[in-house]
């Protein structure tokens, strides 16, 4: 339930002031009136608007016919309009549009609040509190105005109502704002944590892969290096080789040589044997056997006595051992040439 409302239209007072004129004029603004009057009266109040500000028209410092138009003004809720011509009766009328007047403003303006309410408990609360303030003055103009004492008191508890519910809303919104500057902050520190953390991760990858690189470029230089002793190594060992296959050549060469001459040696050594043992076999057959005549006759010429070795004798036992030392030998010889590998020739 709202606050309560009149509209009571003041019709005496402006007919009784245009009676006294006796003119086209008075008689225009009393047609005007009336009609006026009429069609609020059958709540046709866009018709009675119109009929009213053709008669303000001439007299637009009549307090009777300001109220009259800002009550058809409320009764089509055009409350600004309304409130602006209530507060023109009030300013130029009697004691009794005051009250009544006072009493519509704060009408108005409750209007107005009660509109704005939803998008603007702000403006609200501002219309409120003007709206009692001029119930107030209506209180003061006419104490037994019981309408105004209980629209007064429905404005009082209405805006500590409004004030209270505004201080929750206000706490809530606070509340709200501070939760969620917390979770933007949180929000903000966790993006700001996983900015670290990517950042971390790329420093981390970025060192692993300049590591990475250094170590196959340690590697790289390393193989080159190892590659260039290497070249370096068979570029001196080269010539060494060459002069060790050399060297090994002329080895080769000198003990083939070596060969050759022993092999000569043994061949020289092998044809004097053979020589020898011919010149031996050759002396022992020009020699006197034992019991030839030269023999017997050097014995019978010179007797030795019985039981000893002539001289002859002598000489004949000692050519018969040499030429069996020198058979043994040659037999000796023939069996080690038998026995002997045969000699390889290459010259």
């Amino acid at each position: 339930m709202g606050v309560m409302a009149r509209f009571r239209i003041i019709i005496g007072a402006a007919l009784a002031a245009i009676a006294f004129a006796n003119s086209a004029e008075a008689l225009f603004l009393e047609k005007e009136i009336r009609k006026g009057n009429r069609f609020y009266s059958e709540e046709k109040y866009e018709d009675a608007l119109k009929n009213y500000d053709e008669a303000l028209a001439s007299k637009p410092e009549d307090a009777v016919l300001q109220y009259n138009r800002a009550s058809a003004l409320y009764r089509v809720n055009k409350f600004k309009e309304a409130e602006e011509g209530f507060l023109n009766a009030l300013a130029l009328g009697t004691d009794k549009i005051e009250e009544e007047s006072a009493y519509n403003v704060g009408n108005s303006k409750y209007r107005l609040g009660a509109n704005s309410a939803i998008e603007d408990a702000e403006s609200a609360m501002e219309h409120y509190k003007q709206s009692a303030q001029f119930y107030k003055r209506a209180i003061e103009l006419n104490a037994r105005d019981t309408d105004a004492k209980y629209n007064y008191e429905f404005l009082r508890k209405k805006i500590e109502e409004l004030e209270k519910k505004m201080n929750e809303e206000k706490k809530e919104k606070q509340d709200q704002e501070k939760k969620s500057e917390e979770q933007k902050k949180d929000e903000q520190e966790k993006e700001q944590k996983k900015k670290d953390e990517e950042k971390k991760n790329k420093e981390k990858k970025d060192q692993q892969k300049k590591d990475e690189e250094k170590k196959n470029e340690e590697k790289k230089n390393e193989q080159k290096k190892s590659d260039g002793n290497e070249k370096k190594k068979e570029e001196e060992n080269k010539p060494g080789e060459e002069k060790k296959g050399e060297e090994e050549k002329e080895k080769e060469e000198k003990e083939k040589q070596a060969k050759q001459e022993e092999e000569k040696k043994k061949a020289e050594d092998k044809k004097k044997d053979e020589q020898k043992e011919e010149s031996s076999q050759e002396k022992s057959e020009e020699e006197p056997q034992e019991g030839s005549e030269d023999s017997l006759g050097a014995r019978g010429k010179d007797e030795t006595p019985e039981g000893e070795m002539t001289k002859e004798e002598a000489q004949l036992l000692l050519m018969g051992q040499e030429e069996e030392e020198a058979r043994m030998r040659a037999e000796k010889r023939k069996a080690r040439s038998q026995n002997r590998p045969a000699v390889l020739k290459d010259w």
